[in-house]
């Protein structure tokens, strides 16, 4: 299963945009709870069912954010939350920074 999110070069960073992204497209629902303005434990816990086979049907994920450089912090603890965690999963975390 691929999913992908991107940061916006937005004045005011979107939080947690790329997560709002890799959602919609695998859970609507927990999308637009994203988009709404959750807790970033429940924004983080959903970031984690991503990844953790809840949607992949035991298959590999692969987890592509783009334009890492214009992320917000809320991005950034993500990355470091999700970082902490892969390693116990079948999932490839992928940022894209200009070159």
């Amino acid at each position: 299963m691929v999913l992908h999110g991107a940061c916006d070069p937005l004045a005011v960073p979107r939080p947690l945009g790329p997560l709002i992204d890799a959602a919609r497209d695998v859970d609507p629902a927990a999308a637009q709870r994203l988009g709404a303005g959750i807790s970033r434990v429940e924004a983080f816990a959903i970031a984690q069912s991503l990844i953790d086979r809840t949607y992949s049907a035991g298959r590999t994920t692969v987890f592509v954010i783009e334009y890492l450089h214009w992320a917000d912090d809320a991005t950034l603890d993500l990355l470091t939350f999700l970082g902490r965690r892969v390693l116990h999963v079948a999932t490839l975390l992928l940022g894209e920074l200009p070159r």
